[in-house]
């Protein structure tokens, strides 16, 4: 019975070392898989950073961590009536890039509208403008560097009633001078419209463009 006494003590001094010890290997293991978890996400995150620096496009004198600018340059329309070359107030003057109309907006009393585009080199523009009684003036613009302003003037033509002449197989139009020689007239053939069987012709618009690219 001593010697059983004696032993249990024993006993149960190594089960509360291993219950310490226990105690102090999990924590650790604990932190260790914490501290690995935490360096796994910073080297995820680091790597998402290097992707996105390496993704996103330089700019000359922009820091790499500045989000590239978009390209704006200062468009300077002037309207004239192409006849009187007097200016052209309340005109509509819309730019259209890459087909898509980016401004919209009228001149002023002295003609004049100043206009911010915003632009991609290598991208189609055109400028477009018009006014009540008169025709529809379109300007498609090319440049092989980016602007920072640009001025272009556009002259619009007047509406003018002019003579029609309905064949069988034509149609002929000319315009209303009083000198034949230099009067317009366009002549096409009849199947390019298409016009009803029992049909009576009473009006007709027609425009002429032509078209001028202009280059930089």
């Amino acid at each position: 019975m001593a010697r059983l006494s004696r032993r249990v003590p024993c006993t149960l001094l190594l089960g509360l070392a291993a219950v310490l010890l226990k105690a102090r290997l999990v924590p650790a293991a604990a932190r260790a898989e914490l501290s690995r978890s935490d360096l796994s996400l910073i080297q995820q995150q680091q790597r998402q950073r290097e992707e996105a620096e390496e993704e996103r496009p330089e700019v000359p004198g922009a820091s790499s961590t500045a989000a590239a600018p978009v390209s704006v340059f200062m468009l300077k329309v002037q309207v004239n009536d192409i006849i009187s070359r007097q200016y052209l107030s309340q005109a509509v003057v819309e730019v259209f890039v890459n087909y898509t109309k980016t401004n919209s907006t009228v001149t002023r009393n002295n003609g004049a509208v100043l206009i911010r585009v915003p632009y991609k080199l290598g991208l189609s523009l055109t400028i477009i403008a018009y006014k009540d009684g008169y025709v529809l003036t379109p300007l498609p613009w090319k440049t092989r560097r980016m602007p920072i302003y640009s001025s272009v003037t556009l002259s619009l033509f007047p509406q003018n009633q002019a003579n029609i002449w309905l064949f069988e197989d034509t149609i002929l139009i000319t315009g209303k001078l009083a000198d034949a020689k230099s009067q317009p007239s366009v002549q096409f053939s009849k199947a390019l419209i298409k016009l009803p069987n029992n049909h009576q012709i009473s009006n007709v618009t027609g425009y002429f463009y032509s078209k001028e690219v202009n280059k930089l």
